[in-house]
């Protein structure tokens, strides 16, 4: 008798666990050097990429500038979040493709 109890709740235990994760929360994150002077030039190039390719669907993004540390003065850009479905949509997105070169 114990036996088949361990042996139906096992099983359900498993799936229960199986089907109660949750979506992982995914960022990509990069960091963009600009050359020296040429902040205001790459700031007006971002923000016209984010219009051209981020003003809808998946990918939000958001910029930061690095004050302080090794990386002060460089830029920060944050892609998510997103769940790994939607990471493989966006990489298997013929058009983030083309914007990437």
């Amino acid at each position: 008798m114990v036996k088949r109890i361990i042996g139906i709740f096992i099983p359900v235990f498993i799936c229960a666990n199986l089907l109660a994760q949750n979506n992982a929360n995914i960022y990509r994150v990069a960091y963009l050097k600009p050359k020296s002077g040429g902040m205001s030039q790459l700031l007006a190039g971002i923000k016209e990429h984010n219009k051209k390719h981020h003003n809808k669907g998946i990918m939000r993004v958001r910029t930061y500038r690095v004050v302080s540390g090794e990386k002060s003065g460089w830029l920060v850009r944050t892609y998510g979040p997103m769940t790994w479905s939607q990471v493989d949509e966006f990489v298997a997105n013929s058009e983030s493709k083309s914007h990437a070169d």
